[in-house]
């Protein structure tokens, strides 16, 4: 029903328009990368044009290259075909309880492996399986065997509003996902946030603090909340306080700080003996010789660093 093609000859990866759908588990660190975090991405994300407001004939911009079909259904769908042969297909802005409107279903690459989000072929099933009724994803699943790898995503309220905790991938041997068999958690990654007040030295309320990522290991069993399994920690830090160019170079909010999962465990490790978290309660000069990096800015307004520190580790 509709057909677009684009002003610009160059083409653009699905990958390219999605980097978090791309590569998620495995080629990285799983969970980390996989689908999104609160909000997946969007048809809007997608550099289109119409002609008119009712218009059914889009055209590329910004570079997007490709063809867009709509098509009417409960709820709608809309297609989205590179150069290349990926296809991207977006719900419509129907779905039930508005909880999936332009939001991403499924994306299909040229071989025909599919990674989606609640059911793979069911418009209607997979906004309601897939999303719960806030709009955030709840379930998402890639072309992995045996009906792929479930990613399972999980919020909580956290100073008054809802932020994901944890996004665990699963496989199973045989079955269906809704009665599996065989289950066996592969990989998980578990969400903190600064507290903010007087005594956090992290960062403002509600900024990530740490990212943990747990993968299993030959003879971790079927679960990764105990038992034997690889853990990986990044810490964040952020700037509180107002800027100043000698004292405090970051607006409120700004990345001051990073470390990596080495830098975190041999910070922790020279404490104690004990991997328990103690560079979350340190000072920043003790933290930087184990930094990845630590950024500094030229004003409150300016997001781009000015200096970037790599630290010794």
């Amino acid at each position: 029903m509709v057909v677009a093609t684009a002003d610009s000859q160059a083409g653009v990866r699905a990958a390219d328009l999605y980097p978090g759908l791309a590569g998620a588990y495995p080629g990285g660190e799983p969970g980390v990368a996989t689908f999104g975090a609160h909000d997946l991405t969007a048809l809007r994300e997608i550099p289109l044009s119409a002609d008119a407001a009712n218009a059914d004939t889009f055209k590329g911009r910004n570079g997007a290259a490709g063809v867009v079909k709509f098509e009417s259904g409960s709820p709608d769908t809309y297609t989205y075909t590179d150069q290349r042969g990926n296809r991207v297909v977006f719900f419509g802005g129907n779905t039930s309880g508005a909880r999936a409107d332009f939001q991403l279903w499924k994306m299909t690459d040229p071989a025909g492996n599919v990674t989606y989000v609640g059911h793979a072929s069911n418009a209607a099933t997979a906004a309601s399986d897939g999303y719960n009724a806030d709009g955030t994803v709840k379930a998402a699943y890639d072309a992995n065997s045996n009906d792929g790898r479930r990613f399972s995503y999980t919020y909580t309220t956290i100073g008054g509003v809802s932020r994901l905790t944890q996004v665990k991938a699963e496989t199973k041997t045989g079955g269906t996902w809704a009665s599996p068999t065989g289950l066996t958690e592969v990989a998980r990654v578990e969400y903190t946030y600064h507290a903010g007040g007087m005594g956090s030295v992290g960062g403002p309320a509600g900024y990530l603090e740490s990212a943990t990522v747990r993968t299993a290991l030959s003879d971790s069993g079927s679960d990764l909340s105990s038992g034997v399994f690889q853990e990986r920690v990044r810490y964040y830090r952020y700037y509180k306080d107002a800027f100043d160019s000698s004292t405090n170079p970051g607006g409120e909010g700004m990345l001051k700080l990073v470390l990596d999962a080495e830098g975190a465990r041999r910070f922790d490790w020279a404490q104690d003996s004990l991997l328990d978290g103690d560079y979350r309660s340190a000072s920043d000069a003790s933290l930087l010789a184990y930094a990845a990096a630590r950024y500094e800015y030229p004003s409150a307004s300016e997001r781009r660093p000015d200096v970037a520190v790599l630290g010794s580790v």
